[in-house]
């Protein structure tokens, strides 16, 4: 988890806690305690629905007022203020669950807007963000296959001309750790290839359902300004959790960038390890 992401949750956590944990009576009769909850109820939202919630790298930068304002605008037609005062009355579990119920209709709002009138303002495409790491990972890791079974067959090409002389050189044992070495990368560069192969299917066909769920709605929509919420609500959440599935993908991704950099980070610490030590016969790269 990156340190924005962890940023986010504390940033989450603390919104949700301060939200349901005020007590009752202060929202039913304080109107400075009323606009304080509004007030939490908007940052909360702002946090989880305004498209940070990717993290820092999917962000478009000058663009957090647009945001503000329109996360604004979905939450009042989400939960107007005269809904306050029920909200208040809910029991803390209640509270949780119909944040997370409002977060996911905004967000899928937000995702509305941004296909049909430009909005959604910090949300990036994931898509072409997304297949773009996706094949760039590839490529690289095919790279660096290529390059450990290479070198695996030179060490083994040595070892068996080694194995032909009448006095073998005192570098055998190096030339096994080599061996063992560019096997275990060879494996585990194949390992992250095929997760690459995998991935990329799955998040094609998680995003062809998106597309589609945004399709049909649209349709379902037309030019109508307004449109009945029992009707439209349901399809917002829909579309808001295929998001946060291609968001899903999108982390795991980078889950595989990481792997594949500290697995050539450990191969080249393990490399000058074995290279450090006297040796005659090592095979030439």
């Amino acid at each position: 988890m990156t340190s924005c992401d962890e940023l986010l949750n504390k940033r989450v956590d603390l919104a949700r806690k301060c939200i349901t944990s005020t007590a009752v009576k202060n929202y039913l009769s304080n109107e400075r305690h009323a606009a304080q909850l509004q007030k939490e109820v908007f940052d909360y939202m702002l946090s989880v629905a305004s498209g940070d919630a990717v993290g820092e790298d999917l962000l478009v930068k000058g663009t957090e007022e647009r945001a503000r304002k329109e996360v604004g605008a979905a939450l009042e037609s989400v939960f107007p203020a005269s809904c306050l005062n029920s909200f208040a009355q809910m029991p803390a579990r209640d509270k949780v669950q119909h944040l997370s119920e409002m977060s996911t209709i905004i967000m899928g709002i937000r995702l509305f807007n941004k296909a049909a009138s430009g909005g959604g303002n910090t949300i990036k495409e994931l898509d072409t963000t997304c297949l773009s790491c996706i094949a760039r990972l590839k490529q690289n890791v095919s790279k660096s296959a290529q390059e450990a079974r290479d070198n695996y067959d030179r060490v083994l090409a040595t070892l068996q001309r080694e194995r032909g002389c009448s006095s073998p050189g005192s570098d055998t044992c190096a030339l096994k750790q080599e061996l063992v070495m560019f096997k275990q990368y060879s494996a585990f560069t194949a390992d992250i290839l095929a997760d690459l192969n995998e991935l990329s299917s799955v998040y094609e066909r998680a995003r062809d359902e998106f597309v589609t769920e945004l399709e049909e709605l649209e349709y379902s929509i037309g030019n109508r300004t307004s449109a009945p919420k029992e009707t439209v609500y349901p399809r917002f959440d829909t579309l808001a959790q295929l998001f946060t599935a291609l968001r899903s993908h999108f982390i795991q991704a980078h889950f595989a960038e990481d792997m594949h950099a500290a697995l050539k980070e450990a191969g080249r610490a393990h490399e000058r390890l074995i290279q450090s030590q006297p040796s005659e016969h090592l095979p030439a790269r």
